[in-house]
Protein backbone atom coordinates (compact mmCIF):
# COMPACT_ATOMS: atom_id res chain seq x y z
CA UNK A 1 0.00 0.00 0.00
CA UNK A 2 1.29 3.08 -0.97
CA UNK A 3 1.81 6.27 1.70
CA UNK A 4 -0.80 9.04 0.95
CA UNK A 5 2.02 12.17 1.55
CA UNK A 6 2.20 14.68 -0.84
CA UNK A 7 5.12 14.47 -2.97
CA UNK A 8 7.87 17.12 -2.12
CA UNK A 9 7.28 18.41 -5.67
CA UNK A 10 3.28 19.82 -4.85
CA UNK A 11 5.33 21.37 -1.38
CA UNK A 12 5.71 25.32 -1.88
CA UNK A 13 9.70 25.87 -0.27
CA UNK A 14 9.18 28.03 2.97
CA UNK A 15 9.52 31.90 2.34
CA UNK A 16 13.03 33.75 1.85
CA UNK A 17 14.19 35.90 4.72
CA UNK A 18 13.86 38.86 1.99
CA UNK A 19 10.05 37.95 1.11
CA UNK A 20 9.35 37.91 5.06
CA UNK A 21 11.11 40.99 5.80
CA UNK A 22 9.45 42.71 2.74
CA UNK A 23 5.86 41.31 3.71
CA UNK A 24 6.52 42.78 7.34
CA UNK A 25 7.44 46.40 6.20
CA UNK A 26 4.53 46.13 3.89
CA UNK A 27 2.29 45.26 6.97
CA UNK A 28 3.79 48.28 8.93
CA UNK A 29 3.34 50.73 5.97
CA UNK A 30 -0.29 49.44 6.12
CA UNK A 31 -0.64 50.12 9.83
CA UNK A 32 1.13 53.61 9.79
CA UNK A 33 -1.63 54.46 6.65
CA UNK A 34 -4.36 53.08 8.43
CA UNK A 35 -3.88 55.32 11.53
CA UNK A 36 -2.82 58.81 9.44
CA UNK A 37 -6.36 57.67 7.18
CA UNK A 38 -7.96 57.38 10.73
CA UNK A 39 -6.31 61.03 12.61
CA UNK A 40 -7.00 62.64 8.53
CA UNK A 41 -10.66 61.50 9.24
CA UNK A 42 -10.91 62.38 12.87
CA UNK A 43 -9.41 66.04 12.52
CA UNK A 44 -11.80 66.44 9.74
CA UNK A 45 -9.36 66.32 6.95
CA UNK A 46 -7.25 69.11 8.28
CA UNK A 47 -4.37 66.67 9.81
CA UNK A 48 -3.80 65.69 5.82
CA UNK A 49 -3.68 69.03 4.83
CA UNK A 50 -1.08 70.20 7.36
CA UNK A 51 -3.23 71.87 9.90
CA UNK A 52 -2.12 71.29 13.44
CA UNK A 53 -4.22 68.65 15.48
CA UNK A 54 -3.73 68.22 19.37
CA UNK A 55 -4.30 64.81 20.08
CA UNK A 56 -4.36 65.41 23.70
CA UNK A 57 -7.68 66.98 23.41
CA UNK A 58 -8.83 66.16 19.66
CA UNK A 59 -8.28 62.77 20.14
CA UNK A 60 -7.51 59.45 21.87
CA UNK A 61 -5.41 56.65 21.10
CA UNK A 62 -8.33 54.19 21.48
CA UNK A 63 -10.28 56.14 19.48
CA UNK A 64 -7.76 56.50 16.29
CA UNK A 65 -7.39 53.12 17.04
CA UNK A 66 -11.40 52.24 17.52
CA UNK A 67 -12.17 54.42 13.87
CA UNK A 68 -13.60 52.43 11.23
CA UNK A 69 -10.59 52.24 9.33
CA UNK A 70 -10.55 50.37 5.61
CA UNK A 71 -8.77 47.22 6.19
CA UNK A 72 -6.54 47.85 3.27
CA UNK A 73 -2.84 47.02 2.56
CA UNK A 74 -2.11 50.78 1.49
CA UNK A 75 -4.46 53.58 1.63
CA UNK A 76 -3.88 57.22 0.97
CA UNK A 77 -5.14 59.62 3.32
CA UNK A 78 -8.68 61.31 2.84
CA UNK A 79 -8.45 65.13 1.65
CA UNK A 80 -11.74 67.44 1.83
CA UNK A 81 -11.56 67.29 -2.51
CA UNK A 82 -12.05 63.44 -2.12
CA UNK A 83 -15.05 61.57 -1.64
CA UNK A 84 -16.31 58.84 1.41
CA UNK A 85 -18.56 57.23 -1.90
CA UNK A 86 -16.20 55.39 -3.83
CA UNK A 87 -12.71 54.81 -4.33
CA UNK A 88 -10.10 53.07 -6.75
CA UNK A 89 -8.61 49.69 -6.11
CA UNK A 90 -5.65 47.82 -7.34
CA UNK A 91 -5.07 44.24 -6.10
CA UNK A 92 -1.62 41.84 -6.41
CA UNK A 93 -1.27 38.43 -5.96
CA UNK A 94 -2.81 35.62 -7.41
CA UNK A 95 -5.80 37.51 -8.66
CA UNK A 96 -6.03 36.42 -13.14
CA UNK A 97 -7.09 33.15 -13.52
CA UNK A 98 -9.15 32.82 -10.59
CA UNK A 99 -12.21 34.30 -11.48
CA UNK A 100 -11.50 37.10 -8.85
CA UNK A 101 -13.17 39.60 -11.75
CA UNK A 102 -16.48 37.50 -11.76
CA UNK A 103 -16.42 37.10 -8.04
CA UNK A 104 -15.59 40.84 -7.43
CA UNK A 105 -18.26 41.75 -9.67
CA UNK A 106 -20.92 39.66 -7.88
CA UNK A 107 -19.71 40.79 -4.38
CA UNK A 108 -20.06 44.60 -5.49
CA UNK A 109 -23.52 43.86 -6.81
CA UNK A 110 -24.79 42.03 -3.73
CA UNK A 111 -23.95 45.51 -1.82
CA UNK A 112 -25.47 47.73 -4.50
CA UNK A 113 -22.56 49.45 -5.72
CA UNK A 114 -21.28 51.07 -9.06
CA UNK A 115 -18.19 50.30 -10.56
CA UNK A 116 -16.43 48.24 -13.12
CA UNK A 117 -13.22 45.60 -12.77
CA UNK A 118 -10.66 43.98 -15.20
CA UNK A 119 -6.98 42.35 -15.23
CA UNK A 120 -4.16 44.57 -15.76
CA UNK A 121 -1.10 43.53 -18.19
CA UNK A 122 0.69 43.26 -14.78
CA UNK A 123 -0.68 40.61 -13.42
CA UNK A 124 -2.76 42.61 -10.92
CA UNK A 125 -6.49 43.56 -11.13
CA UNK A 126 -8.12 46.88 -10.82
CA UNK A 127 -11.39 49.02 -10.72
CA UNK A 128 -13.47 51.67 -9.48
CA UNK A 129 -16.53 51.30 -6.79
CA UNK A 130 -19.04 54.05 -6.40
CA UNK A 131 -21.87 53.85 -3.76
CA UNK A 132 -25.20 55.32 -5.10
CA UNK A 133 -26.44 55.97 -0.92
CA UNK A 134 -25.04 59.05 -0.49
CA UNK A 135 -26.87 60.63 -3.49
CA UNK A 136 -27.63 63.75 -2.51
CA UNK A 137 -27.44 63.00 1.45
CA UNK A 138 -25.31 64.26 3.80
CA UNK A 139 -25.50 61.18 6.08
CA UNK A 140 -23.06 59.15 4.53
CA UNK A 141 -22.37 56.08 7.16
CA UNK A 142 -24.34 53.58 5.02
CA UNK A 143 -22.13 54.30 2.18
CA UNK A 144 -18.93 54.36 4.28
CA UNK A 145 -19.86 50.79 5.59
CA UNK A 146 -20.54 49.44 2.29
CA UNK A 147 -17.54 50.47 0.68
CA UNK A 148 -15.72 49.03 4.18
CA UNK A 149 -17.56 45.92 3.31
CA UNK A 150 -16.35 45.62 -0.18
CA UNK A 151 -12.64 47.12 0.32
CA UNK A 152 -12.08 44.62 3.01
CA UNK A 153 -13.44 42.24 0.74
CA UNK A 154 -11.08 43.09 -1.94
CA UNK A 155 -7.91 43.51 0.65
CA UNK A 156 -8.73 40.17 2.23
CA UNK A 157 -11.16 37.82 1.28
CA UNK A 158 -11.66 37.74 -2.86
CA UNK A 159 -11.92 35.10 -4.62
CA UNK A 160 -12.31 31.01 -3.61
CA UNK A 161 -8.30 30.35 -5.21
CA UNK A 162 -6.78 33.65 -5.10
CA UNK A 163 -3.84 34.95 -2.91
CA UNK A 164 -4.20 38.03 -2.14
CA UNK A 165 -0.87 39.52 -1.21
CA UNK A 166 -1.28 43.23 -1.51
CA UNK A 167 -4.28 45.70 -2.26
CA UNK A 168 -4.04 49.51 -2.43
CA UNK A 169 -6.94 51.71 -2.10
CA UNK A 170 -7.25 55.40 -3.12
CA UNK A 171 -10.29 57.98 -2.56
CA UNK A 172 -12.04 59.11 -5.85
CA UNK A 173 -12.85 62.80 -6.36
CA UNK A 174 -16.42 63.63 -6.40
CA UNK A 175 -16.43 64.52 -10.03
CA UNK A 176 -15.25 60.70 -10.69
CA UNK A 177 -17.82 59.08 -8.07
CA UNK A 178 -20.79 60.97 -10.25
CA UNK A 179 -19.63 60.12 -13.74
CA UNK A 180 -19.31 56.04 -12.45
CA UNK A 181 -22.85 56.31 -10.75
CA UNK A 182 -23.78 57.89 -14.08
CA UNK A 183 -21.79 55.15 -16.54
CA UNK A 184 -22.65 51.95 -14.68
CA UNK A 185 -25.44 51.12 -13.61
CA UNK A 186 -24.29 48.22 -12.00
CA UNK A 187 -20.63 46.71 -10.93
CA UNK A 188 -19.22 45.35 -14.40
CA UNK A 189 -16.38 43.55 -15.89
CA UNK A 190 -14.45 45.40 -18.41
CA UNK A 191 -11.47 43.76 -20.99
CA UNK A 192 -7.74 43.37 -19.81
CA UNK A 193 -6.42 46.72 -19.78
CA UNK A 194 -3.02 46.24 -22.18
Amino acid sequence: AAASTPSSANRRPPPSLQYRILRHTACMIAVVGTIWFALSLSSGGSFATGSSVNLASDTTADSILDAKAPAAATTTAATATMSTSGFSFEVFGRVQGVFFRKYTERKANELGLAGWVRNTSRGSVEGEVASRSTAGRSDQSESETTLQRMEHWLGKVGSPKSTIERADFSPLPEERVRKLLTEYETFTVLKTKR
